[in-house]
Parts: C-alpha cells; sequence; structure tokens
C-alpha cells in the first residue's frame, strides 16, 4: 500500500508535519494536518492505494517489457543495419530523410571503425 501516492492523489501537494516514509497507517495517523483541505481519513487512503494498484495492474505489461527489451541503442543499430542491407540490396529506396540519416550513421561507423576480432 502506498500511502505517500495516495495522498498526492487524493490532496495534490498536501501540507503537513510528520513523515508518512515507510507507507504505514501508524505514520499517517501520526501526521499533524497543515493543509486547509480536508484531511482524507484512512478509508479513502485505502480506497486510493486500492485504485492506484488496479490503475498499475492495467500498465504492469509496460514496465515488464521495458526491463527485458534489448537497450534503445542495440534495437536502433538492429534497425539501421537492416535498413542498409535493404538499401543495398535494393529492397526499396528510403525516403530522402531516412536515407540522410543511414548515411550520417554509416558515416559515423566508419569514423570509429569497431576493431578487428569483435562481433
Amino acid at each position: 500500500m502506498d500511502i505517500q501516492r495516495a495522498l498526492q492523489a487524493l490532496v495534490p501537494d498536501a501540507r503537513f508535519a510528520g513523515t508518512i516514509k515507510d507507507n504505514t497507517m501508524e505514520q499517517y495517523r501520526a501526521i499533524e494536518w497543515k493543509d486547509e483541505r480536508k484531511q482524507p481519513g484512512e478509508q479513502e487512503i485505502v480506497a486510493a492505494c486500492t485504485a492506484l494498484e488496479a490503475e498499475d495492474a492495467k500498465t504492469d505489461y509496460l514496465r515488464l517489457r521495458a526491463a527485458e527489451y534489448p537497450p534503445v541503442g542495440d534495437q536502433l543499430d538492429a534497425i539501421w543495419k537492416a535498413l542498409n542491407l535493404m538499401q543495398l540490396q535494393g529492397v526499396f529506396d528510403l525516403p530522402e530523410d531516412t536515407d540522410l540519416v543511414r548515411n550520417q550513421w554509416l558515416a559515423v561507423k566508419a569514423k570509429y571503425p569497431k576493431p578487428e576480432g569483435m562481433e
């Protein structure tokens, strides 16, 4: 249960003294409310936590995928290698701006060649 996040969702930038860094209801009960807006009750906090967790569950796949995808640089390198190969084989002509970027990519690779024996 993320009490800090729930409180932020219910009362953005709420002013209070004390801490809820450990996300416990005991800490929440102990804070001194200094905000002019009404302090949410425990049931409101629990409901907000539940709603936020349900919302997170809908997008968990994004976080899980991102953690396992190859680094973006490796993905881009693979794409540019494929585009370059298709261009060289005459599969299709790249749009002018894409071909410009491909040529910049090739120039950088030529300027800083990979050491021999490295794959």
